[in-house]
């Protein structure tokens, strides 16, 4: 709402549930004048993003009583200047070691004002640490196992999901590589063209022309499931991003191994040869789907591997311990430096007229 203003209510609670407020019609300009309205109602405010943390500084700049008695939670989702860093050396515009990280720490510290931080990943956690956060979190994704049945010889061809909207995105750049440098490697060792499955919406301009008798785009889909129970390998050909692969941690829950370059091995704190195969270049990557494409004992070692990481490491049960230890806990301070009582439930029914907000 801070982005598009005046967005559709029957897509946005398509999307969130109807006790959620959507406060449409603001728009940033609108932000400070309902904070205003809102003083001492809301005991945390939770800011994603760094473009939206930029808002929120500039405001508390300006008019810090708007959260007094509020705990600020910021919740980065990942480390965004770390995608653009990498997106710049695959463009051979190395970054010295000095300038890398005086540009992470620019970005964490858009998050000092905030007292509490949630982080994907410990990795990118430790970035927060190092710049003086007390409390940081690790609040990654859920995702349940629920591997698909087809055995190793029923099955063929190569499966990517993701977004393909844009040019300049990780998912467009990989494909791109992985259709122009890794797929013609993959047939001189196979003998034959492996098929490559796309899943989700492709309209990137970068991405016209792919398409052939091999290079499938299936478009965005409702149920990946039989996609998933069809393919034998997962693909992650990723050069560039932050954060951790949702799509990694998807493929593992349905059972599918994958090969994924270092980059995607690196984030998940996963292991070559273990839960995944991770690739260091074009040719390690053929290499490595071709192995994996004939090694039936190799292809359930990974299934088995990456399930109980999915288990153990996405469970629904460690993400919600994780919120309750964020939003029940008593802040020790509010950002103004100020003392106050344990804050009213989150979970209290509303009952300053908000409902009037609902379409």
């Amino acid at each position: 709402p801070l982005i598009v203003a005046d967005d559709n209510w029957d897509y946005t609670y398509r999307t969130l549930p109807r006790n959620v407020e959507v406060m449409l019609g603001l728009g940033m300009e609108g932000l400070t004048e309902f904070l205003k309205d809102r003083i001492g109602y809301y005991d945390f405010i939770l800011i994603s993003r760094p473009h939206n943390m930029e808002v929120v500084n500039y405001i508390h700049s300006r008019r810090p009583e708007l959260f007094r008695n509020t705990k600020i939670i910021y919740d980065a989702e990942a480390i965004f200047s770390l995608r653009g860093i990498l997106q710049k050396e695959l463009e051979g515009k190395f970054c010295a070691l000095q300038k890398r990280n005086k540009i992470i720490e620019e970005e964490v510290r858009l998050a000092t004002i905030a007292q509490t931080i949630l982080t994907v990943s410990a990795d990118e956690g430790a970035h927060f640490s190092r710049f003086g956060h007390a409390d940081v979190h690790v609040l990654s994704h859920v995702c349940l196992p629920r591997p698909t049945p087809a055995t190793f010889e029923e099955r063929d061809g190569i499966l990517f999901v993701g977004p393909m909207e844009y040019d300049n995105t990780p998912n467009v750049d990989g494909i791109l590589w992985f259709v122009r440098e890794v797929m013609p490697r993959i047939k001189q060792l196979a003998h034959r063209p492996l098929p490559l499955i796309l899943v989700g919406n492709a309209g990137s301009y970068r991405l016209r022309g792919l398409e052939s008798e091999h290079v499938i785009f299936a478009g965005p889909v409702d149920d990946l499931t039989p996609y998933f129970n069809a393919a034998r390998i997962f693909a992650v050909p990723t050069r560039f991003a932050a954060g951790v692969s949702l799509k990694a941690y998807e493929a593992a829950s349905f059972g599918l191994p994958m090969v994924a370059t270092k980059l995607i091995a690196s984030q998940l704190g996963w292991e070559d040869n273990t839960e995944l195969l991770a690739a260091k270049d074009a040719d390690d990557f053929a290499a490595k789907i071709d192995r994996l494409y004939h090694d039936p004992s190799l292809w359930m070692k990974l299934r088995s591997h990456a399930l109980q990481r999915v288990e153990t490491g996405c469970s629904k049960n460690q993400f919600d311990t994780t919120l309750q230890k964020v939003f029940r806990g008593s802040p020790s301070k509010t950002v103004d430096g100020n003392n106050h009582q344990t804050p009213k439930s989150p979970l209290a029914p509303m009952d300053h007229g908000l409902s009037s907000r609902l379409p």
